[in-house]
C-alpha cells in the first residue's frame, strides 16, 4: 500500500476519533456530524461514526438508536432489531425508538404497504 493511500486512510479514522475523554460537546458535534453522512446515505460512514462515539460512550442512546436505524437502512435487520431494542430497555417511553422498532418489523415482515396493520383493526 502506498504512503498516500496510508495517509488517506489515517486521515478518515483520525476523523472518527472520539475518546473517553471528549467533552460532551465534541461528542454531540461528531453525532451530528454522522447523522448528516447518515442522511445523506453514506450508511457505513454512519455506522463507523456511530460505533466510534458508542465506543466512548456506551450509553449514549442518541448514538445508539441512529445505529440501528442506520443497520436496518443497510440491510441488516436483525442487528437493527437487537440494537434498538438494547435502548427501549433503557428508554421504554421513547416514541423515536418505537417508530423505528415498528419500521424494522415491517420491512422484515415484508408488508411494505402496511396492509398487514389493517387486518387488526
Amino acid at each position: 500500500m502506498s504512503n498516500i493511500c496510508l495517509l488517506k486512510r489515517f486521515k478518515s479514522y483520525k476523523s472518527l476519533m472520539i475518546s473517553k475523554t471528549s467533552t460532551p460537546d465534541q461528542v454531540k458535534q461528531k453525532l451530528v456530524e454522522y447523522i448528516t453522512k447518515h442522511h445523506e446515505g453514506d450508511y457505513n460512514g454512519a455506522i463507523k461514526g456511530y460505533k466510534a462515539i458508542l465506543k466512548a460512550e456506551p450509553h449514549n442512546r442518541a448514538a445508539k438508536m441512529f445505529y440501528g436505524v442506520a443497520l436496518n437502512q443497510s440491510g441488516q435487520s436483525v442487528a437493527a432489531l437487537k440494537c434498538l431494542n438494547e435502548v427501549l430497555q433503557s428508554a421504554p417511553d421513547s416514541v423515536d425508538v418505537l417508530y423505528h422498532l415498528g419500521v424494522v418489523f415491517r420491512q422484515s415482515s415484508g408488508d411494505s404497504d402496511g396492509s398487514m396493520c389493517t387486518k387488526f383493526t
